[in-house]
């Protein structure tokens, strides 16, 4: 029998000390890059304290909610028209056919970045909200500014968009109402960067010009993530960065002051060894455990927990192969069966809606959160009328239609509202409103001709040239602009 050489025992004790050492290094080094790569010591502790997973299995008469929240950065000039003009006609084929349980279509909001100031991406994504798709909100990457020079900004980007049809609702006298994503992840001049930010009170400043929540989280690797997570809860602005850290959750009864933040779920991810934002992006596509994932973390309302909202986001532009893919269409339907699986319902709505749904239920008001998607912000004017070109003086309601244009052209409008289903011509303003007597009155402003296309015979102010009922769709008027 070979003899073990003298000392050789020492040495192999020797030798697993030292690899034992390297490999709680390298072990420690990676948790510790992972620990950094995610920031999870800003919200770690949230998610063990205060995250409790839903009872999807045990929820009574349960209701999902789900929105999408898209960074839409389509770019500036012809090059951000024809991604976006590409991207909307793949996103209409991508999502045809897919319903909730209560017949709405997939509802996309896309929070348009301010900054890129393209007003022909604005106008193409307002055929798709026309088209009953979703709506418009507000992103900016803006700074340096600060709380004093901000408002002046803000002020001006809310008339931008207002002007372009969007962020301007229905109602005798509207004012800007917006939801808001911070571009960069500074909300609040929370990245330390104060050229992306710069705006210590910019949570009160949004609030006090219409700004009625904020959709920029969750999300990991930065240091704007809030250490409070898997909530909808209203922040209390102070004079320092990131006031929204902390917040009192929504509940059912009286309204917290504030301004309301509105999170996407964060979830480990055993299945991958992940943590999972509800991101859907290039880097992070879907699979079907995800679904599970939300559903169990999705933010809900103290004293209605049977009502989840679900929010995912992404930056639809620059992962159209996820969001114009086969992938996107297999998660809704996937989430479609999870829903039916757990008996709970199904809605597709906006931000806006999911908005006011949350605050039908601090009002107290119960049943199927399906009626109460108007209940506090109006729908967008841009819901009723197809905006094509700059507007201002807008007036509209379920009956009444007033608007100017601000640089009159040959152009047409659509609308869903009223006795007129589509005008054109060069047309400076337009009125349509809805008399006591039922009938409908039309003056049309303008050059030239205007053409008009009608559901019924309205009165019209402007002298008819020519009139032409043979279409079955719709009646067709010649008339002179005044």
């Amino acid at each position: 029998m070979r003899e073990r050489a003298p000392g050789s025992k020492k040495f192999n004790k020797k030798f697993f000390i030292f690899v034992s050492l390297i490999s709680a290094i390298l072990l420690t080094s990676y948790v510790a890059f992972k620990v950094y790569q995610y920031k999870t010591y800003i919200w770690l502790p949230d998610y063990f304290l205060h995250s409790e997973p839903n009872p999807i299995d045990k929820l009574s008469a349960g209701h999902v909610m789900f929105l999408i929240a898209d960074h839409h950065e389509a770019g500036r000039g012809d090059r951000g028209f024809k991604r976006s003009n590409a991207w909307g006609k793949a996103y209409v084929k991508n999502v045809e056919g897919i319903r909730d349980d209560y017949g709405n279509p997939v509802q996309y909001t896309w929070f348009y970045a301010y900054d890129h100031l393209n007003s022909s991406v604005v106008f193409n994504l307002n055929k798709l909200v026309f088209a009953g798709l979703g709506e418009i909100e507000l992103q900016w990457h803006h700074g340096p500014d600060t709380n004093e020079t901000f408002p002046a900004k803000l002020k001006k980007a809310l008339s931008w968009c207002n002007s372009h049809g969007f962020l301007l609702h229905v109602g005798p006298n509207p004012q800007p109402q917006f939801g808001f994503v911070h571009g960069n992840w500074a909300l609040d001049n929370s990245s330390g960067n104060p050229n992306q930010c710069g705006v210590n009170r910019e949570l009160d400043i949004l609030k006090s010009h219409g700004g009625y929540a904020d959709f920029t989280f969750s999300t990991l690797s930065t240091l704007a993530q809030p250490w409070k997570i898997n909530s909808i809860y209203y922040a209390k602005d102070t004079d320092t960065p990131k006031s929204y850290d902390t917040g009192k959750d929504v509940e059912v009864g009286p309204r917290n002051s504030g301004f309301m933040i509105f999170q996407g779920p964060i979830a480990c991810d055993w299945h991958d060894l992940i943590w999972d934002s509800a991101a859907l992006e290039s880097t992070s596509p879907f699979k079907p455990h995800r679904i599970d994932l939300w559903l169990k973390f999705a933010p809900t309302i103290k004293g209605r927990p049977e009502w989840l909202f679900v929010k995912v986001y992404t930056h639809g532009v620059q992962s159209k192969d996820v969001i114009l893919s086969q992938q996107f269409r297999d998660m809704l339907f996937e989430l479609k069966r999870k829903c039916r699986e757990k008996v709970l319902s199904l809605h597709f709505v906006t931000a806006r809606e999911a908005y006011n749904i949350v605050r039908a239920a601090e009002d107290g008001l119960h049943g199927n959160p399906e009626k109460f998607r108007d209940y506090f912000v109006k729908k967008p004017i841009n819901r009723l009328v197809h905006v094509n070109t700059r507007i201002r003086n807008v007036v509209i309601d379920d009956e009444n239609v007033t608007f100017d244009v601000v640089e009159p052209k040959s152009t047409s409008f659509s609308l869903h509202v009223g006795a007129i289903e589509e005008v054109s011509g060069i047309i400076t303003r337009y009125a349509g409103r809805r008399e006591d007597n039922g009938t409908y009155t039309v003056t049309v402003e303008g050059k030239g001709t205007i053409r008009a296309t009608t559901r019924e015979h309205p009165v019209f102010k402007n002298e008819i040239l020519s009139f032409d009922e043979t279409d079955p769709e719709g009646y067709h008027y010649i008339l002179k602009a005044r």
